[in-house]
Order: structure tokens, then sequence, then C-alpha cells
């Protein structure tokens, strides 16, 4: 005897695997362009840059480069020993600036501003 009310049991499709996947697949999108977009937009650090301009002073034109040194190194000081080393610097530096004509920078003063950035290099 056989029942016709009852009718077979009919599969379900389910649509949740396939959801997950798509959400994994959009969430994996979102992160990395957001990475992206925070690298670049992203700002380069000041003091480095400093650094690099007093790196690249090649002693040529000793009143502009005076100046130079005053005005960026001022920047970089972050502790007590940098501040003590950046007013000799300034101390060394007072013979050529507010003159007409500037000799060339002596070893003793190229001396103490390549320790000055080397301090800086080291504490950036």
């Amino acid at each position: 005897m056989e029942i016709y009310d009852i009718k077979p049991i009919e599969p379900i499709v389910d649509y949740f695997f396939y959801l997950f996947v798509a959400f994994v697949i959009v969430l994996l999108l979102l992160t990395a362009v957001a990475i992206v977009a925070y690298f670049r937009n992203k700002k380069p650090n000041r003091k480095k840059e400093i650094l690099q301009q007093l790196k690249q002073i090649d002693y040529s034109d000793a009143k502009k480069d005076a100046y130079t040194i005053t005005t960026l190194a001022k920047e970089l000081v972050v502790d007590e020993q940098m501040q003590q080393k950046y007013e000799q610097l300034l101390k060394m530096l007072q013979k050529y600036k507010y003159k007409k004509e500037v000799p060339p920078f002596d070893e003793k003063v190229k001396r103490e501003f390549e320790l000055f950035v080397g301090l800086a290099d080291a504490r950036i």
C-alpha cells in the first residue's frame, strides 16, 4: 500500500557557502584598498627630510650654509645633549653670518657640524 499524500524529500539549495565566500572576498578587497590608500597618503617624516638636507650641504657658500644649518638644525634638537651641541655649533657659525664677505668653513666647524649630524642621525 502506497501513500499518495506524502511527497518525496526535495533537496534544499544552500547558498550560505557562496555568500560567505563573497563576503570574505569583498572584505579582503576593502582591506587591500585601505592599506594601499594608507601608504600612498603617508606623509614623510619631517625630521628625516631635514637630516637629509643637512647631509647634502657641500660647504661651497659658507654664509648661505651657515644660515641653512642654523635654521634646519634647530628642528632636530630632541634632548639636552643635542641642545648643547646645537648651541656650540651656533657659536661657531656666528662668524660666518651677518657679514658681507666670509671665509670658507674651517675644519673645526666642519667636524662639529658632522658630529651634530651624526648625533641627530642616531637619535632619529
